[in-house]
């Protein structure tokens, strides 16, 4: 890191399970949009605060975290300006917005589920309840979901856990453009177990007692 400087501009550089869940929360939800004088700048906009404060800590960034309010409740937002920054993460294989040229980054193998991790905050989803409620006997059921704009990146993900003993998962495309990636409920606790696990020093709380809950005796 240069001498004066606050903000962490080679934090994308080390890898680590932190540097591993950011990189795949900016995959769903960052953006590299270009100032009017050319500049480009980091921004995530969300409506979990809390992952925006966590990375605002480990870069050690100075910029506020500003709130506004739309149709859906609030949303937070930070924008952080550094060419070396955001070239970093173009080189990770960071876009900067969501297309469906988007693939996986080359992750190294210890760090790949603490990526999937981060995704899934951002884009992933996680469902429990009952399912079969027209039988007489009703089951537990548990639904795990990935959502992108690019097929080929969730083709990624799925050849990944696949890795991992996830035997299962369903791709296919949505009413909305998008791609979709589910898995059922056994490979749902196998993810669970790995993302958990990961090493991250943050996860969003609110998914994570979906799981939690489920698994509950």
């Amino acid at each position: 890191m240069r001498k004066g400087s606050v903000l962490n501009i080679e934090y994308f550089l080390n890898w680590s399970p932190n540097m591993a869940y950011i990189l795949g929360f900016l995959f769903a939800d960052g953006s590299i949009p270009r100032s009017r004088r050319g500049n480009h700048y980091l921004s995530i906009q969300i409506s979990d605060r809390a992952i925006l404060k966590f990375i605002k800590k480990e870069l050690r960034a100075r910029q506020v975290i500003a709130e506004r309010r739309s149709k859906t409740g609030k949303l937070y937002r930070i924008q952080i300006g550094s060419r070396m920054l955001c070239a970093s993460l173009q080189a990770k294989g960071f876009i900067g917005n969501k297309t469906a040229r988007m693939r996986m980054p080359s992750v190294p193998k210890r760090y790949r589920t603490a990526f999937v991790l981060g995704y899934f905050d951002g884009d992933g989803n996680v469902w429990a309840g009952t399912i079969h409620k027209e039988r007489t006997r009703t089951s537990p059921g548990l639904l795990v979901s990935f959502t992108s704009v690019s097929k080929g990146f969730l083709t990624d993900i799925h050849g990944i856990l696949r890795s991992l003993g996830l035997l299962g998962g369903s791709l296919f495309k949505t009413q909305k453009n998008a791609w979709r990636l589910n898995y059922g409920k056994y490979d749902a606790l196998k993810l669970a177990k790995y993302m958990y696990n990961s090493g991250t020093d943050f996860c969003l709380k609110r998914k994570q007692r979906v799981f939690d809950k489920f698994m509950r005796p």
